[in-house]
């Protein structure tokens, strides 16, 4: 039993210490159980901030696809004007896609860095 007694004189004791500090200091526990609620503040600038992110990816995402099917489209027209086989097409339009693609890969990487 003395052993309960000095528990509670120990807790009596911590519990007059802290009232008598001018700080009040509330610890909440959570039990590992229940999953913490943590919401970061939504301001307007943090909302317009992703739209703007959003936007911008979708610009880049449009411009590689345009990229990519530009000269599939303007194969037609390219042989008809040019009047090339289409192994000559296909010769000349590989290397200028590998090439353009290259170019515009680095300048992209310089400029976003």
């Amino acid at each position: 039993m003395e052993e309960g007694g000095e528990a509670t004189a120990f807790v009596t004791e911590v519990a007059a210490l802290s009232m008598s500090s001018p700080k009040e200091e509330v610890v909440t526990v959570h039990s590992p159980l229940e999953p913490l609620k943590i919401t970061p503040p939504r301001t307007i600038l943090s909302r317009l901030y992703s739209i703007y992110v959003l936007v911008i990816l979708c610009l880049v995402y449009l411009s590689a696809q345009l990229d990519r099917s530009l000269f599939s489209v303007m194969y037609p027209r390219i042989k008809k004007q040019v009047h090339l086989e289409d192994k000559q097409l296909g010769i000349i339009m590989g290397p200028a896609f590998s090439f353009s693609f290259f170019t515009a890969g680095i300048i992209v990487a310089f400029v976003g860095e």
